[in-house]
């Protein structure tokens, strides 16, 4: 939910039923995100793999033994995590709340200002944080899990998934140990099964890097646009009522999102009573239209 911020001053007042932030949206988040999406996935894909060279072999067996991740290891990648979203993740945030917020009209872009933009990356930081370590703990405990009951690996084997599953989450690592059986079952030895796997391991490391990089720039560019409008009505800048319409990518979408295309809402309302802005699930690239309209109607 978002915070109430200081109401800034009153600015130019707009005339009611103006579409303020209409159908160019959806473009411009493609672009956007078209230019800045490489970037970030490759920042996220970097810190993983800095991370698994770090891991030593010792700290590989505890975590094959124990089914989770040792004191030092964890502390380890919690610093990691915290340089990742500090250095290369919040100034990408930050950038792309700015651009969403180009699409409002040139009278209330001011007021998105740098320290709206800082807290709103804050807050996103930490939900951010937590995700990535609890994804990554639920990740290694159910692989551990299932190579002791259900899928048994040698250890040499497990040891070698440990490093590539790193960002990874549970479906992955389920999808891992399906491949593996499958892998035994043509009769490869482990060699051969071990590399085939990292392979695969790595392939889905770089679609969630991805996943990431698509969702939390989409989430800031959404985010940018929604708290220009809402600073811009709490200012009294609109003679009208604010009226928010979902919009999905055009012949791109979801059975999620299509449900959503079109739905109405005031600025306060979630859409369906549970998404108050795009992203509505990863990789989500739906945009929300700002639409003044004569009050009451």
């Amino acid at each position: 939910m978002l915070r109430l911020y200081p109401i800034p001053q009153p600015i130019e007042v707009r005339a009611a039923g103006k579409v303020l932030i209409g159908a160019e949206a959806e473009g411009a988040l493609k672009r956007y995100l078209r230019k800045a999406e490489p970037g970030l996935r490759s920042w996220t894909t970097t810190t993983w793999t800095q991370f698994a060279k770090e891991i030593t072999t010792t700290e590989i067996n505890t975590i094959a033994l124990t089914g989770d991740l040792p004191a030092e290891t964890a502390a380890r990648l919690e610093a990691q995590y915290t340089t990742y979203i500090n250095e290369n993740v919040a100034p990408r945030w930050k950038q792309a709340m700015a651009a969403g917020s180009k699409l409002a009209p040139a009278n209330v872009r001011e007021l998105l200002t740098a320290d709206v933009i800082n807290e709103w990356a804050e807050r996103r930081g930490e939900t951010l944080f937590k995700g990535l370590i609890d994804v990554q703990q639920r990740a290694v405990s159910a692989l551990v899990r299932a190579a002791t009951t259900t899928n048994p690996l040698d250890q040499k084997t497990l040891a070698s998934l440990i490093r590539p599953i790193l960002g990874l989450k549970q479906q992955d690592v389920n999808a891992l140990l399906e491949a593996q059986k499958l892998l035994a079952a043509k009769g490869l030895n482990l060699d051969t099964q071990r590399l085939r796997l990292e392979q695969m391991a790595n392939r889905r490391q770089a679609v969630r890097a991805e996943r990431i990089a698509r969702t939390e720039l989409a989430s800031a560019f959404n985010g940018g646009t929604q708290v220009t409008m809402e600073r811009a009505e709490a200012s009294g800048a609109f003679e009208g009522k604010l009226v928010r319409v979902w919009r999905a990518q055009r012949g791109n979408s979801c059975a999620v999102c299509g449900k959503l295309n079109g739905k109405e809402t005031n600025m306060k309302d979630p859409f369906d009573g549970k998404y108050n802005i795009p992203p509505a699930h990863p990789s989500c690239r739906c945009v929300v239209l700002y639409e003044e309209r004569p009050r009451g109607a």
